[in-house]
């Protein structure tokens, strides 16, 4: 075969040919090479036309034969294309034949306009570094129907999507409509009678429907927030027995309404203390109580704790598998129906019992079950009953802390006296707090928007300012900000939906005392009230022991001033003070965030610190706040932190009098 034909057989081949001779001249380019590098003239070098990648030469040459086996990497010197090839040696001592095909890589890197075409590749490119398949039709028959699969399969996948979010839709809708239309009929009715008791029956007709109402839109909200992922873990140190305790507290009402025994049970082996996701653990029992309850008639519902000795999960030091359970006397579930009650409104797709709600409970459950790897286990027998049950690794708490702190109302007045402003762009909400208010004894005034709030501020005296956080065109922040600093009195409450710590850690920052969650509820409502209001006329104020200590004990003073000598009492002054504001502000964001541990902490710490600088009153008050929160008293601990602001100040003026009356004498 001569080299012209082997040279046509190559270039049937490989689409960017060339020959090159012994003094690496270059000739007869192939078509497609001259139409991507015009520069490729005959006579001229290899080495002045490409820039050589690989092989790598020595001293700037090259020798075609020792590379007969290498890969090509060639970049013209115009950048205009880039070349992976092998040299192959012709027949009779006739030169050199470069065969290859464009540098996919770096054409898409360096040249991505060049619209390379598939007859530019060879059908097998067997370079080291990359290979490049050429599809056959078959191949692409193939590739296409595969593509059309997946195709098909995403658009069913969107169109389940939006038949479930249909179903959502029409549920809710139809969920909603029940208790709204229910409140609408009872207000309407309640405005046309007369009759006193009736009208008390039509209320709360109202109210449970609202309740109803509310319970609804908190179900899609929690749907929607697993349905994105949005749902995290918290770990929180809480109490068994008040778990179950606020579990039947929920469910207690709807289990009188029907007659049904409702028993919590917990194991006395199991730890009264734990650590870990009290509120998601609290919805699970609940939304699985409730369920228990609407498919129970007659009988009971039993909410169990106990060990889970059965359960092979592998637990971290200090950690038990607690088992909650929840079974009932109810009708019962088919087996056909036992896989698919967990699916969104299953229960309004065949059920023996079909006045269940939105079916989102069952749903929800499982979720926050698999966010604490925790599978919720079903067994159930028509006409006698279902059990639903689950188990969790939970962190044993050996010494637990004070985190929340429960109170009777009636331990509190519900009365009290003073001037109020409630700010907020909502007029029913407005109309309702005001109201509300009213009922407890305040004079209340109300205004919709930030920049009212602040005229009305600077122009008549308040002793609570309730202010609404979102609102159009001035928030309740900024104008809380404004009030503070025309250095106005009265205390900022934030009325908000936004409770995360990071959010209160925010208020706090801008000059708020508090904060209120809505809607509001009426002990916490009570609670922020009392903190800062006197007890209204004819009602029994909230009474304190008299500490009998003076603010400041000029002994002490006196005797750590000869102590440690003038100089070095002025310098350890300052730190006190700098460091007993700092641990007061502490104590007070403690109190908004709820954090009666912290506090306790707080004050405890106080207690001693400051009594070592004569401030014997604001020790034993601090004392007191420590005490009464480590006894549960909500009452005393309120009545102490009422005025703790006051208190502290008096005495931390009064050791900076004194030091100033020392040194000038």
């Amino acid at each position: 075969m001569t080299a012209n034909n082997v040279a046509h057989l190559l270039d049937g081949l490989f689409a960017t040919c060339f020959t090159i001779d012994a003094n690496l001249q270059v000739s007869n380019p192939t078509s497609t090479l001259k139409s991507y590098c015009p520069g490729i003239e005959p006579g001229k070098s290899l080495l002045d036309l490409f820039e050589v990648q690989r092989p790598v030469l020595v001293h700037g040459k090259m020798i075609l034969k020792e590379h007969l086996n290498s890969l090509f990497l060639l970049v013209a010197q115009d950048h205009s294309i880039a070349l992976r090839g092998q040299v192959v040696q012709l027949e009779g001592d006739k030169g050199y034949r470069f065969v290859g095909a464009p540098w996919l890589a770096w054409m898409s890197e360096y040249r991505p306009q060049v619209a390379l075409k598939i007859n530019d590749f060879p059908i097998f490119d067997s370079q080291l570094d990359q290979r490049f398949h050429v599809a056959t039709q078959e191949l692409m028959v193939k590739d296409l129907q595969k593509l059309t699969g997946e195709l098909m399969q995403a658009r069913d996948a969107a169109d389940d999507a939006n038949r479930m979010q249909t179903d959502l839709f029409a549920v809710m809708s139809h969920e909603m409509r029940t208790p709204l239309h229910g409140v609408i009929s009872a207000l309407s009715l309640v405005g046309n009678s007369d009759n006193e008791g009736e009208r008390e029956q039509l209320v709360d007709v109202a109210q449970k429907s609202a309740l109803g109402l509310l319970n609804v839109i908190n179900y899609a909200l929690d749907y929607s927030k697993i349905e994105a992922g949005r749902m995290k873990l918290d770990s929180v140190e809480f109490g068994i027995m008040e778990l179950t305790r606020s579990v039947a507290d929920i469910n207690i009402g709807k289990a009188q309404e029907k007659g049904i025994e409702l028993i919590m049970n917990v194991s006395a082996d199991v730890p009264r203390y734990l650590n870990g996701d009290q509120d998601k653990l609290r919805q699970m029992l609940v939304n699985l109580t409730s369920n228990a309850l609407k498919f129970t008639d007659s009988g009971r519902v039993v909410v169990s704790v106990g060990i889970d000795e059965f359960m092979n999960l592998e637990l971290n030091a200090g950690q038990a598998l607690i088992r909650f359970s929840v079974s009932d006397t109810g009708c019962g579930i088919p087996d056909k129906d036992l896989q698919n009650i967990f699916e969104p409104f299953w229960s309004k797709n065949g059920a023996a019992n079909t006045d269940v709600g939105t079916g989102l409970g069952l749903k929800i459950s499982k979720q926050l079950g698999k966010l604490m790897n925790a599978d919720i286990m079903v067994t159930s027998q028509l006409g006698v009953g279902s059990a639903f049950s689950f188990t969790v690794a939970l962190e044993i708490i050996s010494r637990p802390s004070v985190k929340t702190l429960q109170f009777d109302s009636k331990a509190l007045p519900n009365t009290l006296s003073g001037r109020v402003m409630i700010v907020d762009d909502n007029k029913t909400n407005l109309m309702l707090t005001e109201m509300i208010l009213k009922k407890f004894g305040l004079e209340v005034k109300a205004v919709s928007s930030g920049q009212e709030a602040i005229d009305l501020a600077s122009s008549i005296p308040f002793e609570l300012i309730l202010m609404d956080i979102t609102m159009p065109g001035m928030d309740g922040i900024e104008a809380a900000r404004q009030i503070n600093q025309q250095m106005l009195t009265p205390p900022i409450v934030a009325l908000t939906a936004h409770v995360q710590p990071e959010m209160i850690d925010d208020y706090l920052a801008n000059g708020f005392k508090g904060y209120l969650r809505k809607p509001i509820e009426q002990l916490e409502l009570i609670r922020e009230l009392n903190l800062w209001l006197p007890a209204g006329k004819n009602t029994k104020p909230l009474s304190i022991e008299p500490s009998k200590l003076p603010v400041i004990n000029h002994k002490t003073l006196e005797r750590l001033n000869v102590q440690i000598g003038e100089i070095n009492f002025v310098r350890v002054r300052r730190l006190y003070l700098d460091e007993t504001k700092r641990r007061l502000s502490n104590l007070l964001a403690a109190w908004v965030r709820r954090d009666h541990d912290s506090l306790a902490l707080e004050a405890h710490t106080l207690a001693s610190s400051v009594s070592s600088f004569g401030c014997d009153d604001l020790a034993w008050r601090m004392n007191k706040i420590d005490k009464a929160i480590r006894a549960m008293d909500m009452s005393d601990v309120i009545s102490y932190m009422k005025d703790i602001e006051k208190h502290a100040k008096e005495s931390l003026n009064e050791v900076e009098a004194y030091v100033f009356k020392s040194s000038a004498s």
